[in-house]
């Protein structure tokens, strides 16, 4: 059976903010939407970065480390890899506090913290991801790809 777990006040979130609440699946990213609240599994899994640290881009949780892109409504990945999921939790609203519903053998690891990104500055003035300063030619984030080094294993390629 599920348990209702609280994870802040309403109050102190902004519109289109993310957080991440630990806990022992791997976490859940929790969003402030514009006409809904929506939560995610926290981990991204291209490179296991924080989604929570993400913004939201209309049906979209955004990863900011590759811009890995996934229906918050499905977990179904629109942007990235193939036939690719992330798990949907349920959010509720309590009395002015947001909370999400987890399996009653999911352990909470510690606070939820708010995301290290927010909405990007390219994407807020209506731009492209190709277009943003400073984006490589493939519409790439600035250094991705092959950096020229013999140590392609590291490199940033989506």
């Amino acid at each position: 059976m599920d348990r209702y777990v609280r994870v802040g006040d309403v109050a102190g979130w902004r519109e289109g903010e993310g957080r991440s609440l630990p806990t022992s699946r791997g976490g859940v990213a929790v969003f402030r939407g514009p006409d809904a609240w929506l939560a995610v599994g926290d981990t991204c899994p291209h490179r296991q970065s924080s989604l929570g640290g993400g913004w939201l881009e209309g049906e979209l949780v955004v990863c900011a480390m590759h811009e890995w892109a996934f229906v918050w409504r499905t977990g179904e990945c629109r942007r990235g890899g193939e036939g690719v999921r992330v798990r949907v939790v349920r959010v509720e609203l309590r009395g002015g506090e947001v909370g999400v519903w987890l399996a009653e053998d999911e352990q909470v690891e510690g606070p939820a913290r708010a995301g290290a990104a927010s909405t990007p500055a390219w994407l807020a003035a209506g731009r492209d991801r190709g277009a943003r300063a400073g984006a490589d030619a493939d519409g790439g984030a600035p250094g991705g790809g092959d950096d020229g080094d013999a140590d392609d294993a590291n490199d940033d390629d989506y």
